[in-house]
């Protein structure tokens, strides 16, 4: 496992608001880097939720800090190692590289989903 949450290559992550609307799970690659910067940049989201494609809950976050992990050996070896730095503005979080956005394949686009996103949950993508 080393650098990743868990043994598979991909991690779908759900976005939450204050309204309640969630969005729709986007697929992105399954490393350190990708990981720390979703939970950077999506600071102001009041919850997020990372799972594996089995939609196994494999992290959650409350405004930007971790609120649950699986595997705390991963978060105490691995993804703290990044992700305080970034939380700290030391290391500047990676661009966001979404694989899928979870919709149809007509709204599968980063242009429509990244406004999606930053008007229905803040973020930046």
């Amino acid at each position: 496992m080393g650098n990743s949450i868990s043994s598979e290559r991909y991690l779908y992550v759900r976005l939450y608001n204050n309204d309640g609307k969630v969005s729709p799970a986007f697929k992105i690659e399954n490393n350190l880097d990708q990981l720390a910067s979703i939970i950077v940049k999506t600071a102001d989201c009041p919850r997020i939720v990372i799972t594996d494609s089995g939609d196994n809950l494999l992290l959650d976050t409350i405004n930007g800090y971790v609120d649950y992990i699986w595997n705390k050996d991963f978060l105490k070896n691995n993804l703290l190692r990044v992700l305080i730095p970034m939380q700290k503005s030391k290391i500047k979080p990676c661009p966001i590289e979404v694989i899928d956005w979870g919709v149809a394949e007509e709204f599968n686009y980063r242009e429509i989903m990244s406004e999606f996103i930053k008007k229905n949950f803040g973020v930046e993508m």
